[in-house]
């Protein structure tokens, strides 16, 4: 069994929701004055929402979170590679802290997801810690 192989039955095993970005698209002015979008996810299936005020919808067509920013499918993403064992740790926590140092996602937020694998909060941020560790000098002033 290669990896893809073991990647797509832990998905099955484990996964009960799934989480994806969306494409917003025709943004115009609505009917009360305010900006609208529609937002699409992979599935097709369309919504119409306001522009402002939102980060994740469930999508009505397949039942999936739908993020407003790539942040949070990602590092779903990288959680369940490294679960499944088709990705190593450093470069799992790799991907995933890169959204942490850019400020796009909290790290509490972070380890909530690692929980849902199997991954203790603890372990998280252990690794966070074990990270900035890490970093050159110039780095750190960064």
């Amino acid at each position: 069994m290669n990896n893809f192989q073991k990647y797509q039955a832990f998905n099955k095993e484990h996964r009960k929701v799934k989480r994806v970005e969306c494409s917003i698209t025709n943004k115009r002015k609505g009917a009360i004055g305010k900006y609208v979008c529609d937002v699409k996810c992979e599935c097709g299936h369309t919504m119409v929402r306001m522009f402002a005020g939102w980060s994740a919808l469930t999508c009505g067509g397949c039942g999936a979170e739908v993020y407003r920013h790539e942040a949070i499918p990602e590092i779903d993403f990288y959680y369940r590679a490294f679960a499944s064992g088709t990705c190593d740790k450093w470069h799992a926590f790799d991907h995933i802290f890169k959204y942490v140092d850019s400020r796009k996602v909290q790290l509490e937020r972070v380890a909530a997801i690692g929980e849902e694998y199997g991954v203790p909060k603890s372990q998280t941020f252990n690794m966070r810690q074990r990270f900035l560790e890490m970093r050159t000098p110039q780095q750190k002033e960064a």
